[in-house]
């Protein structure tokens, strides 16, 4: 049997668009597998710790429900800036921007690079 193309028109839309779930469970696994979110937590546990002295389980409770809290607002908002940005990046401006960012990091090397010198030259 063949479908009309309303029908077929209907039916690739609803397939192609992913849900909320899909994007929900990519971001979770891509911050999984991040090492440095590890590290975050790790660092964040022990300045809790060591830092603040939270020993208690209420405390430490407190402490990483106001953590999650900032940093839910914060990737919130880095959504929001970034849908509001998409307007502003053209072909043009990414262009400038790669012409910017290699000659910084020349200048960045040529200073290393003369750093290292240096400190060779005062050693020997």
């Amino acid at each position: 049997m063949i479908k009309s193309r309303k029908a077929r028109l209907e039916l690739s839309k609803s397939t192609s668009e992913p849900s909320a779930f899909k994007y929900f469970a990519k971001g979770f696994i891509i911050n999984g597998i991040s090492p440095m979110v590890v590290i975050f937590w790790i660092g964040t546990l022990s300045f809790a710790t060591v830092d603040f002295g939270y020993r208690r389980g209420l405390e430490m409770f407190i402490f990483f429900v106001a953590l999650l809290c900032t940093v839910l607002a914060t990737d919130l908002l880095k959504a929001f800036l970034a849908d509001k940005l998409r307007a502003l990046i053209t072909r043009r401006f990414l262009m400038i921007m790669n012409v910017a960012v290699g000659i910084c990091l020349i200048i960045f090397g040529i200073r290393l690079f003369w750093m290292a010198k240096t400190a060779f030259d005062s050693i020997g």
